[in-house]
């Protein structure tokens, strides 16, 4: 693949920090009604946003529990991203705190740095784009695929997937023929 391929590794991404807090419910005050909260940056929050993991499904806690999933870092922070998990808990839990009245400490945490959480699609990201194509069609059969291509949101990366997995039955029908 040589030089091409290397040249991806410079996609320039930013970090992220996901904060997995479990509370017993009588510890949170806002009913976690929804799927979560994206924080703009206007609010002047560090948190990026929370997903009410346990509200989304029900299975993710035990009874009588709830669990959020929290996002700090990204483009707007991306020094955070990397703070040691005992400060982003305590900045996290700060936050929630003020945001969804949430009172005392979680009775579980689980804390993941993703360096390489999200492409930034920067101007000029096309030339990644055209190295992407160039190497597909150089090399029967690769198939290049994630974040970095084709959107981040998940509904985006889904699309994505299933658009992949056509031209994979694509080659694969393409060669039973042959």
């Amino acid at each position: 693949f040589g030089s091409e391929f290397r040249s991806l590794s410079s996609i320039p991404y930013a970090p992220v920090s996901s904060l997995a807090l479990g509370y017993r419910k009588d510890q949170v005050q806002h009913p976690l009604d929804g799927f979560g909260m994206l924080i703009p940056a206007a609010e002047d929050y560090d948190t990026l946003g929370v997903l009410f993991s346990s509200t989304l499904f029900p299975s993710r806690a035990p009874e009588g529990c709830h669990l959020l999933s929290c996002f700090i870092g990204g483009s707007r922070n991306p020094q955070l991203a990397s703070l040691p998990e005992k400060e982003l808990k305590r900045k996290v839990q700060e936050e929630l705190k003020k945001l969804l009245s949430i009172n005392g400490q979680p009775v579980f945490t689980h804390h993941r740095l993703w360096q390489h959480a999200i492409p930034q699609y920067e101007v000029g990201y096309d030339r990644y784009l055209k190295v992407m194509d160039d190497l597909e069609d150089s090399h029967d059969g690769l198939l290049l695929e994630g974040n970095f291509r084709g959107g981040v949101s998940v509904p985006d990366c889904v699309s994505s997937a299933f658009e992949t997995a056509e031209k994979a039955c694509g080659i694969l029908k393409r060669r039973q023929a042959q």
